[in-house]
């Protein structure tokens, strides 16, 4: 069982004890290219098929929607009319 009610973990795994003495990092930077020049993409990240367009919701989903709001309204606004 657990002396410490589980709030702290055992002495073994504190921070000090799993932290490695030294690290090393390697930073790179990277200039930001021109993206609207087709000239200057990667070849090896083209896709080989076209992607989806995934600029939104298609209109006749929007529509539809618009419509099933509308009419939802509209029938409530008859019924409260109807009960009166």
């Amino acid at each position: 069982g657990s002396t410490n009610g589980g709030t702290n973990p055992p002495e073994s795994t504190t921070p000090e004890s799993t932290t490695p003495e030294s690290t090393t990092t390697e930073s790179t930077t990277t200039e930001s290219a021109d993206t609207s020049n087709p000239d200057n993409v990667i070849p090896e990240t083209l896709s080989s098929s076209k992607l989806p367009n995934t600029g939104g919701a298609p209109l006749p989903g929007a529509l539809f929607g618009l419509a099933a709001v509308a009419a939802g309204i509209l029938s409530v606004g008859l019924m409260v009319r109807r009960g009166r």
